[in-house]
């Protein structure tokens, strides 16, 4: 039997397909018309881009194709096909609602992902019925571990509610992590409280994954599996201890940062290595520790900069400094400049990024007071003022 796209995603495609296709054309013949500019070989480019990728899209629709027969299944796309018989499929997984994908035995041979917007799901489903559902089969094989692991209770019935209690506990500290996030990110009101919380909330996930050894994982958890996971406490507090560091402090020798760096990120690293080795049981174990290393490194990195410039005791120096220019810059969020004439070691003018508040205060030929401080950890860093 053979499928095809679905009728209504069918349709919207080759109207869409069509669509790109006639402003594609329409850019190719406006950059004829005269009089000739310099524009004309961007809308030319433009034009033959569009007509490329309604072409594409076009051909996509006409040639997607799911062929299922007795002993083969196959998937058919615009530019390749590919096919594997009953003997090359060790089992399927369901991918939400989105895609089945169809896994050979082979890791040399291409899996085939099948798009829930093809029909026929429902005869592709039984024709598989007889491979097994591989997720199924993964958490199968772990619950089977942890509910024979007496290392997490003396009968099943205990080892179930030690696999609750984890679950919970770990989920509790998920929705932690993700408050504290919003709250580094959006309003870090009280600053020092909220930039503590950030830093002790991944310590919480290296607890929580040595007090459930074996159980808890530090990644995001395969569909359905049994075992809670801490990555919501590992890495949402970073990410937002990290955006708060590079949107508030202003480092002015970046070279000061690496030996401070180094010193707190080697022992936080040997820390997370080894819990990673020992509580969290990774099987991928490079690819685990270069993550968790990455980690270690970021969350060393926030660490470091935060105490140096917020436990500061140094006092400041005072620049004064005209100001050349401003400027903001529009993406998913504005961004807003003052470029500044010369201080301090830079010896040419710079542009700085600055809040809204200040950019909207000072005129494009007015002045700024730079404060320089020499930080804890002797990393000197600055701050710009009206």
């Amino acid at each position: 039997m053979e499928y095809r796209l679905g009728k209504k995603i069918r349709i919207f495609a080759i109207a869409s397909s069509i669509l790109i296709v006639v402003l594609g054309a329409g850019c190719i013949i406006n950059s004829f018309v005269p009089p000739a500019d310099k524009a004309d070989g961007v809308l030319l480019g433009t034009g033959i881009f569009m007509l490329v990728i309604g072409a594409y899209c076009w051909l996509e629709i006409v040639q997607s194709k799911l062929i299922i027969l007795r002993d083969v299944v196959s998937i058919q796309q615009a530019f390749y096909t590919r096919t594997l018989h009953t003997d090359d499929i060790a089992g399927y997984r369901e991918l939400g609602r989105n895609k089945i994908r169809i896994v050979p035995v082979n890791p040399c041979l291409k899996r085939i992902d099948v798009s829930a917007h093809m029909e026929g799901q429902r005869e592709l489903l039984l024709w598989l019925a007889r491979f097994p559902n591989l997720d199924a089969v993964e958490y199968q094989a772990e619950a089977t571990g942890i509910f024979s692991n007496e290392q997490f209770g003396a009968t099943e019935t205990e080892r179930l509610h030690y696999l609750r209690k984890a679950k919970g506990t770990v989920q509790a500290g998920n929705i932690v992590a993700l408050l504290a996030t919003g709250w580094l990110w959006v309003w870090p009101r009280p600053y020092d409280m909220a930039m503590i919380s950030g830093l002790l909330l991944p310590w919480i996930g290296i607890w929580l994954a040595w007090r459930f050894k074996g159980l808890v994982k530090p990644g995001s958890p395969r569909k359905g599996s049994p075992h809670p996971s801490v990555v919501g406490l590992l890495f949402l507090p970073v990410m937002g201890l990290l955006f708060r560091i590079i949107f508030d402090y202003k480092i002015y020798d970046p070279a000061r940062v690496w030996i401070p760096l180094l010193v707190a990120a080697l022992p936080i690293a040997g820390i997370y290595l080894y819990t990673g080795i020992k509580a969290f049981a990774i099987k991928r174990k490079v690819l685990g520790a270069l993550v968790l290393g990455v980690l270690a490194t970021v969350y060393s990195f926030t660490l470091v900069i935060f105490t140096n410039c917020y436990y500061n005791a140094s006092p400041p120096r005072e620049f004064t400094v005209g100001i050349k220019g401003k400027h903001s810059v529009k993406d998913k969020t504005t961004t807003y400049y003052l470029t500044l004439e010369p201080w301090g070691r830079f010896t040419a003018k710079q542009d700085e990024s600055v809040e809204r508040a200040l950019y909207e205060k000072v005129p494009g030929d007015g002045q700024v007071h730079i404060y320089l401080l020499e930080g804890k950890w002797g990393i000197p860093w600055y701050y710009i003022t009206e």
